[in-house]
């Protein structure tokens, strides 16, 4: 988890709603928005970039 530096309580909150077994692949999913953030924003928005989640998609992230 390279890029994140200190948790957010929004991210903690996350986090600890879900099952043990998926908290590694939030943060590692996590971790590859933020990379491909940097692609396509400029501003540092937190709001939903489609083209990130397309990037994502592409990168083999896929529904469980």
């Amino acid at each position: 988890m390279g890029n994140i530096v200190a948790k957010s309580e929004k991210h903690t909150e996350a986090e600890a709603a879900l099952p043990a077994n998926l908290r590694e692949t939030f943060n590692l999913l996590i971790d590859d928005y933020m990379d491909a953030s940097e692609t396509h924003t400029s501003d540092n928005s937190r709001r939903v970039n489609y083209n990130i989640l397309a990037d994502l998609v592409q990168a083999g992230w896929r529904k469980q």
